[in-house]
């Protein structure tokens, strides 16, 4: 071990989570013993030595002889001994396996990472990707909850990230829920596979999101049940820094299905809330950063509130309300004008336009349209919405190779037009069967089975009709 790393390792180790002696290990947990952890990246393995890099800290090179003496001191002065493959699993911990699928030695990622997922994604090269980055991305994620909302990391919080495939009717990227074992009560983020595998889920936002939830039940216990859910969602939208992403998806939504953008502004208080309410929920804080009272006044609000405080009176504060009803016509004044800057600035007006075109079967046309209106507003949010249409066009034109190279393009280049995914995929599967591309169209079935669960079930009716008669005559 080089002479800098020995001035402090042997002092500060409790224990390394892997033997190290085998190949195919590829990462590195370091505890500490005043409770930090450090994880590392295995760069450099040999028969004499292993590289470890520390973010933060450097890299550090490690004898094998060397790490079968710290496991030997850890023995003899009684403290926490090394995790081994052996015993990993009574201390609670998961193992990793490489993509090959070979086995390596015991190696923790994380008390925190429920490492179990045994689903149909198990063996995917993006499922593997993630746990390989998982550590980097939940520091990131503590990192930006502190600098945008102001809160640490729970001290006696039990937080726990498991992956699990999806088994609802609608469309859920993730979520969080208290459970009590043994006495405990375990903050449980679950991250749902398919939305992940697909690329609609942008997983370092999602786990961010999930932690801030996670953050509140751990410190607010029964208290987090009490806050009104849009104020919940303001705060973990806000503080995941996905007001963009949610502006550009709550819009995009609406206008795909044919609803005015404007009415997505309804109240932050309205009866029904769901995820078309995440941007209206988030513009609250970003009504207080632009009203001049900045990225301060929004961390002490959310602090304040965590904290037990009346969020009416403490957001009334933070925004120099008179009122909790002058609060709400201020913001939606302010949120109606938010709005009506991003439309502007995607040219939506010169789209309603050309979508005019469509409704009124005017396809030809209409695709010329959307085209130049693409050309012309290259970084418009809009875009993937004016593929959406262009593929709508041709296929009516039964141009069906034209509109199966159009829906590719929109599960390839925009995944996280999550409302276009699944019927781009079924779309793309019909174009397919009208060009009598037999094995196509059975892998774009099979994987609209697979990865969308979730779309209308008419559709999945469709697919597994297809399935098991392959020759039926392509349905319109």
């Amino acid at each position: 071990m080089q002479e800098e790393s020995m001035q402090w390792l042997p002092a500060l180790l409790a224990f390394i989570s892997a033997t190290l002696s085998c190949e195919g290990v590829d990462a590195a947990v370091i505890r500490l013993k005043n409770g930090n952890t450090l994880y590392g990246d295995i760069e450099e393995v040999s028969e004499q030595q292993v590289a470890v890099d520390i973010a933060g800290v450097g890299r550090l090179f490690l004898e094998r002889r060397e790490i079968s003496s710290i496991e030997e001191e850890s023995s003899a002065e009684g403290r926490e001994e090394v995790v081994s493959p052996h015993s990993a699993e009574d201390h609670g911990l998961q193992l990793r396996k490489k993509a090959e699928t070979r086995e390596t030695v015991g190696l923790e990622i994380s008390e925190t990472i429920d490492q179990s997922y045994s689903g149909k994604y198990a063996q995917h090269r993006t499922y593997t990707a993630v746990l390989k980055s998982i550590n980097a991305i939940r520091e990131k994620a503590v990192a930006t909850i502190q600098r945008r909302t102001g809160l640490g990391y729970p001290t006696t919080a039990d937080i726990r990230l498991r992956f699990a495939d999806y088994d609802g009717e609608e469309r859920l990227t993730a979520d969080t829920v208290s459970e009590t074992t043994n006495g405990r009560t375990i903050q449980v983020i679950t991250i749902y596979m398919e939305l992940l595998i697909t690329r609609q889920t942008d997983v370092q936002a999602t786990t961010t999101h999930e932690f801030i939830h996670a953050f509140m039940r751990a410190q607010m216990g029964k208290k987090y049940q009490a806050l009104p859910k849009w104020l919940r969602e303001a705060i973990a939208v806000w503080g995941a820094d996905q007001l963009e992403d949610k502006t550009w998806a709550v819009l995009g939504n609406a206008i795909f299905s044919g609803k005015p953008p404007f009415s997505t502004i309804n109240g932050l208080e309205s009866s029904h809330h769901d995820t078309s309410d995440y941007m209206e929920d988030a513009l609250l804080f970003e009504f207080i950063v632009r009203r001049g009272n900045g990225m301060t006044r929004v961390k002490s609000a959310i602090e304040a509130i965590v904290a037990g405080n009346d969020y009416r009176e403490t957001l009334q504060e933070a925004t120099n309300s008179r009122s909790w009803t002058k609060l709400q016509d201020d913001l939606r004044a302010f949120s109606l004008g938010y709005v009506e800057d991003v439309l502007s600035r995607a040219s939506y007006s010169r789209f309603q336009t050309t979508d005019d075109l469509l409704k009124a079967r005017r396809y030809q046309e209409a695709i010329a349209k959307f085209q130049e209106w693409m050309q012309d507003n290259p970084r418009s949010f809009l875009i993937p919405e004016a593929w959406y249409r262009i593929a709508q066009c041709q296929y009516r034109l039964k141009r069906y190779e034209d509109a199966s190279k159009s829906y590719q393009i929109i599960l390839d280049d925009f995944p996280q037009h999550e409302h276009l995914q699944d019927d781009a995929q079924y779309m793309l599967a019909k174009s397919f069967e009208h060009l009598k591309e037999r094995t196509k169209t059975e892998h774009a079935y099979r994987t609209l089975l697979r990865d969308y669960p979730y779309t209308a079930k008419d559709r999945l009716d469709d697919a597994r009709s297809f399935l098991d008669n392959p020759r039926r005559d392509a349905q319109p």
